[in-house]
């Protein structure tokens, strides 16, 4: 409508007020979130890292996976192998997961890939 007079663009354009697209999901997400004692959930129901310490000790296990050749780490059974290994070389802090199930979580998702 380049070039159109105003009356046309504003006819063309309604009297009301015109909504984000995703106006509608930003608001059936904000209804349907729980603010929590910690703050509000994210990332999709994971919890987040309780300590920049903690993020850090998780990158470092991933790093060492996916370091390891590629014919190391295509199985879950693979994965269990190296999670027992770096739950006692790394601290992880407490949390209400067993240790090895959290780098569990954090390694299955890379099995196989590149």
């Amino acid at each position: 409508m380049k070039g159109a007079p105003e009356a046309d663009v504003r006819t063309a354009l309604g009297g009301g007020f015109p909504k984000h697209p995703l106006h509608k999901i930003a608001c059936i997400g904000a209804l349907a979130a729980e603010r929590q004692a910690e703050g509000w959930p994210g990332r999709g129901g994971r919890a987040a890292p309780a300590t920049m310490e903690d993020h850090e000790t998780r990158r470092r296990i991933i790093r060492q996976w996916m370091a390891l050749p590629k014919d190391k780490r295509q199985t879950a059974e693979q994965a269990a192998a190296f999670a027992e290994r770096a739950v006692q070389q790394n601290e992880l802090q407490r949390s209400r997961l067993d240790p090895h199930q959290r780098v569990m979580g954090w390694l299955l998702p890379r099995v196989g890939r590149e």
